[in-house]
């Protein structure tokens, strides 16, 4: 048996070029590397050998089978044919076959032929390497997969009510009447997620953070049995939150009574009924020919309860400042900041300029009053409703000093709130306090407001 020659082992050597001959395996050396044509003794025909690139053992390199795209998104050149031109098992009997990634046997695969395709950067045709599982979703919109039609798109969403909303505005609606507020706010309502491709519906996110994901992309359908059930619980929650409303509303009103000295008139003013402290009321308003609604709260203090280091005066300011900004925040002022069509009306209601006014002959409040009657202890407002042009009217505010019986101390404070509206006694369309809803409505806010500003003087430090 002839001596073999052992080869060094290859080198990672860039490509190179040279000639080989056919191996030849003997049963008495199968384990070993390829056989030297001179070894054997035997001469091979020159037309074995070629010239040709040897393909590395660690698999098809970069170049030969792309994976992506080059930078300007074309498939790259190839220099030479796209076949592997000999086996491994061939190339280096006896040692352990390479182990190929998945992505280079996608790619051998395809060379063995099927046809190339060229990915967008993320990897999917869509543009979107990943989706969000539709338990998943959120308030905005996301990639996903849509189940109805297959494509992968961004789904499109729609603010729509839900417990949340309702929740809410069965709070406001028993605190303050504001229950439509909530349906206005689309950061109280749910989601829900369409496909963009086909409009499909999806999924839904509530704000309580919980998702329901719809069957089939479509929305359950409601039998006549779950709409009667449904009908029946909004026209009981209505009730509830009515009635509720209702008698919290009427004891809250009751116990301003006890708390508030008040009169009201409704009729005819003569000059022995007049209001005493409102001056620019027209004399043409007592008579027959004027229908008149008169409404007087007022309140008193100890001069000893209120701050001592500012005059009745000063703290009377303040008084009339922050019942008004507290009436901006009423939901009748709320309307009528709605219906403010000229810059001066809709700034009448903005805080900063109530807290710095001195209500100057001229200022216009809250966009329906305007100081007529200015004077140390007493503001008048002319009261002017665009709706409701046959109605005139007057709102003073005023305090008085009275001293003690015995002659000591400082006596007490009395603060005044009057209201009075008149219209010719021929006009069949009642006035807005002629109604005795907005009158009730009107009184509570009136009482309110005295009883809350004189509290928050006595509460200042002094």
């Amino acid at each position: 048996m002839p001596e073999h020659t052992q080869h060094p082992e290859p080198t990672p050597t860039p490509a190179p070029t040279y000639s080989e001959a056919p191996e030849v395996v003997t049963p008495d050396h199968q384990t070993q590397g390829p056989i030297s044509p001179s070894s054997t003794g035997q001469s091979l025909p020159s037309t074995l050998h070629t010239s040709y690139t040897p393909t590395p053992i660690n698999g098809p390199s970069e170049k030969q089978y792309p994976h992506q795209p080059d930078s300007i998104g074309q498939a790259p050149a190839y220099d030479g044919p796209t076949s592997m031109a000999t086996s491994p098992e061939k190339a280096y009997p006896g040692q352990p076959l390479p182990q190929y990634s998945q992505a280079q046997a996608q790619a051998q695969a395809q060379l063995q032929g099927h046809p190339q395709q060229y990915y967008t950067p993320s990897g999917h045709p869509s543009g979107y390497a990943t989706v969000v599982p539709l338990h998943c979703v959120q308030s905005a919109p996301c990639p996903v997969d849509c189940p109805v039609c297959g494509e992968r798109e961004m789904t499109s969403v729609e603010a729509v009510s839900g417990g949340t909303t309702h929740g809410w505005a069965a709070i406001l609606c028993f605190c303050c009447c504001l229950g439509c507020v909530p349906y206005l706010m689309s950061s109280l309502k749910d989601v829900e997620h369409s496909c963009g491709k086909c409009g499909a519906k999806l999924a839904k996110w509530h704000n309580s953070g919980r998702v329901n994901v719809l069957q089939n992309g479509a929305r359950r359908h409601l039998t006549t049995s779950d709409k009667n059930k449904m009908i029946r619980f909004i026209f009981t929650a209505t009730s509830i939150i009515t009635s509720s409303s209702a008698i919290y509303f009427y004891i809250f009103h009751e116990r301003l009574s006890k708390r508030i000295a008040h009169k009201s008139h409704l009729g005819t003013l003569s000059t022995a009924t007049k209001p005493p402290s409102i001056e620019s009321i027209p004399e043409a308003v007592f008579g027959d020919e004027y229908f008149t609604l008169y409404d007087y709260a007022s309140k008193s203090v100890p001069r000893a309860c209120l701050p001592e280091s500012e005059t009745t005066d000063v703290l009377f300011t303040k008084l009339v400042r922050r019942n008004m900004r507290a009436f901006s925040r009423f939901p009748q002022a709320l309307v009528l900041a709605m219906a403010s069509k000229t810059p001066e009306q809709k700034r009448s209601f903005q805080t900063g300029y109530l807290a710095a006014l001195d209500f100057e002959v001229g200022d216009l409040v809250c966009g329906v009053y305007r100081v007529v009657a200015r004077k140390r202890n007493r503001v008048e407002f002319e009261i002017t409703m665009e709706t409701v042009d046959f109605v005139q009217g007057r709102l003073a505010i005023s305090y008085e000093e009275s001293s003690s019986l015995e002659g000591e101390g400082e006596g007490e404070v009395v603060f005044c709130s009057e209201t009075v509206m008149w219209k010719r006694a021929d006009e069949v369309r009642k006035m807005p306090l002629e109604r005795p809803v907005l009158k009730w409505m009107h009184e509570t806010a009136a009482w309110w407001l005295m009883d809350s500003g004189v509290r928050s003087l006595t509460d200042l430090e002094g």
